[in-house]
């Protein structure tokens, strides 16, 4: 809405500015079109204003406009995603890596998305998936010993990076 409100101030304070120099233009007598003349260099600098505060007002309804695309892009990542990795998401986004965690560390104070951080696996996982699979990060491959930090959840089945064997033994 805000957005919307910006872009019609915009259009309003460019749409007077016009027609304020169109309306400076004639007169019906000599004094009066010699008023205008002299009135000129102001009404053009009164619309040089106008159409600077009007460029001001889509620039700052572009931002947000933007911002709010960014904060339903990540949320929606987050949906597809069940385990984001940091690095994942700004390439997703084509942000750098600190812009992307700043972006998804303030969703997740301002509560937009339910995520929760593993330092250990070095990703974010749902909160009701954190609870589900709370202390299941595999550190280790059991089979070559790869360090390989990863989140594991209930039924999950992951394979070592390195040799392909299962990180988690059945039943465990």
């Amino acid at each position: 809405m805000m957005v919307l409100i910006k872009r019609v101030l915009a259009g309003v304070l460019i749409v007077m500015s016009a027609l304020a120099l169109i309306g400076n233009l004639g007169g019906d007598t000599e004094q009066q079109r010699a008023q205008n003349r002299a009135d000129w260099p102001r009404m053009i600098g009164a619309s040089v204003v106008a159409v600077g505060l009007a460029a001001v007002l889509l620039w700052s309804a572009h931002r947000t406009a933007a911002a709010r695309k960014r904060v339903e892009a990540i949320a929606g990542y987050v949906r597809v995603h069940p385990h984001v990795k940091v690095s994942e998401l700004a390439s997703y986004l084509g942000l750098t890596g600190a812009d992307a965690e700043s972006e998804l560390h303030a969703l997740v104070h301002r509560k937009v998305v339910d995520l929760v951080y593993y330092p250990s696996a070095g990703e974010y996982i749902s909160r009701d998936e954190a609870k589900a699979v709370a202390g299941r990060v595999v550190d280790r491959c059991e089979s070559c010993g790869a360090h390989s930090p990863r989140l594991v959840a209930l039924g999950e089945m992951p394979r070592c990076s390195f040799c392909g064997q299962s990180l988690v033994r059945a039943g465990a």
